[in-house]
This record gives structure tokens, sequence and C-alpha cells, in this order.
């Protein structure tokens, strides 16, 4: 779920897309993602924001391309009783069954025993999780994203 604060043309909006909702279908796009909302599957009113000067729909559930299929419900509701912002809930369910294939080969994740591990299987568990950290070049990324929080706190609204 996400609030771009754009509008997006769709095949439940004909409004034309603004500035942010061009970026937005681009970003869509790119990552090869639907705005479930907009698609004709989607139930319920189209907008999903109210504000006193227009009615723009602002917020989206995303979904993988390859998961469009599996959506079984998707819909804007009308009127909910603890709403209590400006903006309409919107829901999808996914239909997790109709990808049997994926769950035949799912395993879920090991849990490790540790009342059951000596102290040497502790050592060597430590051991390898310190080699794979110091493998790891992190440096660079934790600088870029150090700066880009900095650079966001610093930043000032322009409304």
């Amino acid at each position: 779920m996400v609030d771009f604060n754009a509008h997006i043309t769709g095949e439940r909006s004909r409004r034309p897309s603004n500035s942010r909702g061009k970026l937005v279908q681009q970003l869509l796009s790119n990552l090869n993602l639907i705005a479930v909302n907009l698609k004709s599957v989607c139930k319920g009113p189209v907008q999903v924001h109210e504000c006193s000067t227009a009615v723009p729909t602002i917020d989206y559930i995303c979904v993988p391309n390859t998961l469009f299929q599996s959506i079984s419900n998707a819909e804007v509701l009308d009127i909910h009783p603890e709403n209590v912002t400006h903006h309409l809930p919107v829901t999808v369910t996914l239909d997790i069954m109709s990808f049997p294939e994926q769950l035949t080969n799912y395993a879920p994740p090991l849990r490790i025993a540790w009342k059951k591990c000596t102290s040497d299987n502790i050592e060597m568990f430590q051991n390898e999780l310190n080699r794979k950290l110091d493998s790891l070049d992190i440096d660079g990324p934790l600088s870029h994203t150090s700066d880009s929080i900095t650079m966001l706190r610093n930043l000032q609204t322009a409304w």
C-alpha cells in the first residue's frame, strides 16, 4: 500500500496522470508492478482520498504483475466506521492456492535449536557468521544511506 500523492490514469480512472503520476507510472513499469485499485477487478469508488479542491486517487495497492491472476478480491471501501482520515481503506485479497507449484516448493525457514547446541557449535556458528559479515562490502551502501537520511532530514516542505 502506497500513498504516492499522485494521480495515475488506469482502467477505472480516465483522468490524465499528473506530473507525479507519470513518474509513478514509470516506477511501476520499471519494477513490473501494477496498481490494483486502478484495474477493473477492483470494486468501490475510484477515488480513495477526499479533499476540498478535488477528489484524487492517490493511494494505491501495488502488486507484482505475476500476482495479478491470484487476486480474488480488490475493493475501495466507501464507508468504514473506524476510518478517521480523509483516505478510504483499500483492500486486496490474494488467493495463494492459485500458485500450487510455489507452495509445494516452499520450505519453512530452519529454526536453530539453541538449547541443543554445544559451546563448540555456537562458536562455529559465530565464526562462520563473522566470516560472512567480513566478506560483505557494506561501507559504501551504509555511507550512501546515511547521507540520504541526513539530506532528507534537512529538506524543507514547499507548501
